[in-house]
């Protein structure tokens, strides 16, 4: 089993002033994803049945919740979709799956420097109140890997604990 989450920290330049466009797509689009499907090559020669890839999004690049201030960022992360889609048919060919998992606002990782007035406002948008912590993404990252159903696979998984924009 794979889990990628590694997609570069958002980077606040707008598609019509940016003078670094190549540089930028390579960065926030192109590289990431050559990245996860070289890691599926892997996953596919040494996996076994049942292996996993999962990714990890997150509900930036949403309409709703979009944070389009971040075009380049938001833009990668919206190729996800896609991406998983491809994967599952490729991955399913050898019984291994490929699932997106798509968090809100997750207290840790790239977030845990958030101040407590941003944490505030992002718990406010959840109906029970509170941020998920990592222990909660791991919990369902573990429930996905004991699940063999091969009808996982192909999935996407809104984890966002009904967060509304």
């Amino acid at each position: 089993n794979i889990i990628y989450c590694g997609w570069p920290n958002p980077d606040n330049q707008n598609f019509l002033s940016s003078n670094n466009t190549k540089k930028l797509t390579d960065y926030y689009v192109r590289k990431p994803i050559e990245d996860i499907i070289e890691i599926a090559k892997i996953l596919k020669n040494v996996g076994i049945k049942n292996s996993k890839l999962i990714l990890i999004g997150s509900s930036y690049s949403s309409p709703g919740r979009h944070n389009f201030k971040y075009p380049y960022y938001s833009l990668g992360k919206s190729s996800l979709s896609t991406v998983k889609d491809i994967l599952s048919l490729e991955l399913g060919k050898y019984e291994m799956s490929c699932v997106l998992l798509e968090f809100d606002v997750i207290d840790g990782g790239m977030n845990s420097t958030l101040s407590n007035t941003l944490k505030d406002q992002a718990s406010d948008r959840y109906p029970h109140g509170k941020i998920p912590t990592m222990k909660h993404v791991i919990k369902q990252i573990q429930w996905i890997l004991k699940n063999e159903s091969f009808l996982l696979n192909g999935s996407k998984i809104k984890l966002s604990g009904g967060a509304l924009p």
